[in-house]
């Protein structure tokens, strides 16, 4: 099982560095097609920096509602077994 793991984590590794060279060339292109619209005030420059602002919050935003769901599970986990204890506890005395 570890050397499956292994041999898939090393795989993804020599994709991302197959591609490193295709995501900067589209850097660069996104780049200059911003300096160049980004004197108009509805331009592409606009909508660029709402999609990395959407990308950037998403994951925030997901880690929160895990984390919430999380907790609100642990939290009824507890209770019940808060719950069971008690009823054990006064069938023993």
């Amino acid at each position: 099982m570890k050397t499956i793991v292994k041999n898939v984590a090393v795989i993804l590794i020599l994709i991302q560095f197959a591609t490193i060279s295709l995501t900067y060339s589209q850097c660069a292109m996104c780049r200059a097609t911003v300096e160049s619209s980004s004197k108009s005030p509805k331009g592409k420059g606009k909508g660029l920096n709402n999609g990395i602002l959407y990308l950037m919050c998403m994951p925030y935003i997901l880690a929160a509602g895990i984390g919430y769901f999380w907790y609100r599970h642990s939290r009824k986990e507890t209770a019940q077994k808060n719950k069971i204890d008690d009823v054990l506890k006064r069938k023993l005395n």
